[in-house]
């Protein structure tokens, strides 16, 4: 019956986490996924612990992926959505190769990071010691922590900045610095710097790397407006709030924490699937239930949302399943 079927769209935290939790609750669950493998961004994160776990939420990514491959859901890589008619309690959704008949739809496309080469006067693409923070993390999780004593952060890249019509926080950008940058003291005894603008550091989780950063980084209210090669590294000019006048300082690394946007599939999607994105791109969720479209049947998990951090992707597709499942059993009831 076409209403204990769920097809989920996106194998990350969130998708996967709200699959395994319908398919918990005996819903026939179809997840598709556009890449080879599920698992989404976080699959490929380190672990951030230093000699205390700093709750980075990665080794959730790696059970969640462990679940799934044990779990009953169908799982459909190298897969998109071409297609999609009826209503809640009966869809019929074209994906590649196929046609499923279902009763609601799970939207968990995830997000994009900030293009950083859109910010030239940082640096990035012109001088090799200026890289994002993903890269940094590539380069910790395969080759070990850079050879860097002297270490910039530079939050906000592609956040708060109305011009690009991102005046959004992107809220997971300093909890990720901040961890990234307590590693690079542990396990390189650098010399970390963070530039921000106001450091976003809410949540239980937070609790601990927020101690250690207090005790363990140098923490500079003010965001670098230029970078300038120089014989030792890189010379960022910014303006100290607190300090208060401009000032020029080198470093050995720059490392830009991008912000977060909408997928690229974003609008596309929105207009296939029939539902509304808001003023900042992401997919429009209902006041007080964020996981529900402006389309009844259809759902949405995770940071195709909003910005949302591991922990809480995983939070927000349950609690998107947790509401397909009471509004397919309404369905079945009527």
């Amino acid at each position: 019956m076409a209403a204990r079927g769920v097809l989920v769209l996106g194998g990350g935290v969130a998708g996967m986490a709200a699959a395994l939790s319908l398919a918990a609750m005996d819903f026939e669950v179809t997840l598709v996924e556009k890449a080879a493998v599920p698992g989404g961004r976080a699959v490929g994160y380190a672990c951030k612990a230093t000699d205390r776990c700093l709750h980075c939420g990665v080794c959730l990514a790696s059970d969640l992926a462990e679940e799934l491959a044990a779990s009953p859901v169908v799982l459909r890589t190298g897969t998109r959505l071409e297609g999609l008619e009826g209503r809640p309690g009966d869809f019929r959704a074209t994906v590649t190769g196929a046609e499923l008949a279902v009763g609601a739809l799970v939207v968990a496309t995830g997000l994009a990071p900030a293009p950083a080469a859109g910010w030239p006067d940082l640096g990035y693409g012109r001088l090799d010691a200026v890289i994002t923070a993903s890269e940094l993390e590539e380069r910790c999780r395969r080759q070990g922590p850079p050879a860097a004593r002297r270490v910039a952060f530079v939050q906000c890249v592609g956040s708060r900045n109305p011009a690009w019509g991102k005046g959004y926080c992107s809220e997971v950008c300093c909890p990720y610095a901040l961890r990234l940058g307590l590693g690079l003291v542990a396990e390189a005894a650098a010399e970390v710097t963070v530039f921000f603008n106001d450091l976003q550091t809410a949540g239980k989780s937070m609790a601990t790397a927020r101690e250690q950063a207090r005790k363990g980084l140098r923490l500079v209210q003010g965001v670098p407006s230029r970078a300038a090669g120089v014989a030792a590294g890189v010379e960022l000019q910014f303006e100290d709030v607190r300090a208060g006048g401009v000032r020029r300082e080198g470093f050995d690394l720059v490392v830009l924490s991008t912000g977060i946007w909408p997928g690229p599939d974003t609008a596309a999607l929105a207009r296939l699937l029939g539902i509304n994105t808001g003023p900042t791109g992401f997919f429009a969720g209902h006041p007080g239930q964020s996981w529900r479209s402006s389309r009844p049947g259809i759902y949405l998990a995770g940071s195709c949302q909003k910005p949302r951090g591991i922990a809480d992707s995983i939070a927000h597709g349950r609690a998107a399943a947790a509401q397909v499942a009471a509004d397919l059993e309404e369905v079945r009831s009527a």
